[in-house]
């Protein structure tokens, strides 16, 4: 079992100096190279365990994955299938006051949103 020690219990910055001193078993200048081999021995290096490295391609398959994804694709296409009818019923242009644009214009709009939408998106 490994060493538990006191101070790791308390707060340490009510110690003093001795006592951590003697409590750690070191010196001042710090451990001997005994006393490191010895530890290093006893607790291993202190190094943290290396992950699994994560492709690109699993980043954007995860985010491509997502549950929310989905429901945001489903709700742009509801909106856009609502405003294509919209603007394709004369009954609904009434009803909402929409005048139909015409197809240099929607290129006009999205030439105005892209850089939006690259920015936005992170690309």
């Amino acid at each position: 079992m490994k060493h538990k020690f006191k101070i790791a219990k308390e707060h340490w910055h009510a110690f003093s100096i001795e006592s951590i001193i003697s409590e750690l078993i070191t010196t001042e200048n710090g451990l001997s190279q005994k006393e490191v081999d010895k530890r290093l021995l006893f607790y291993g290096e202190n190094k943290l365990p290396e992950g699994k490295k994560i492709t690109l391609i699993q980043i954007i398959l995860h985010q491509l994955l997502n549950p929310l994804i989905f429901i945001l694709i489903i709700g742009v296409v509801a909106a856009q299938g609502i405003h294509i009818l919209c603007m394709q019923i004369p009954f609904m242009q009434n009803i909402l006051r929409i005048e139909p644009i015409t197809f240099n214009e929607w290129l006009y709009i999205l030439a105005l949103a892209a850089p939006t939408n690259f920015s936005d998106g992170g690309i």
